[in-house]
């Protein structure tokens, strides 16, 4: 697998709805969407819903992406799984610097 050149930054949203946020998580995800993408910054997005399944997204000025098949439905609020999703941005996304948040409302 060739690893893409480094971006100056990767930021990392983690949204985790299996309770009753999953309506605002998916209007978080469409505000993300609608920001300013400067080309050397990549936004990944990891949103466990309602029904507990998980699915990554890129976004960028092309939109909201799905990234893949969706890995097993875990447990999003066990610091395994977050762990799990920053490994896999930082391994997959490379960048100088790197920023991450969870958003829910």
């Amino acid at each position: 697998m060739k690893l893409k050149p480094p971006t100056d930054w990767t930021i990392l949203v983690y949204q985790g709805g299996v309770n009753d946020l999953s309506p605002h998580l998916r209007k978080n995800l469409s505000e993300l969407a609608q920001g300013p993408h400067p080309e050397n910054v990549d936004v990944m997005v990891r949103q466990v819903d309602r029904s507990g399944t998980l699915t990554d997204f890129q976004v960028d000025a092309a939109g909201i992406t799905p990234l893949g098949p969706p890995p097993p439905a875990p447990d999003s609020s066990a610091p395994p799984t977050l762990a799990a999703f920053l490994r896999l941005c930082i391994q997959k996304y490379p960048a100088q610097h790197y920023i991450g948040g969870e958003l829910s409302r």
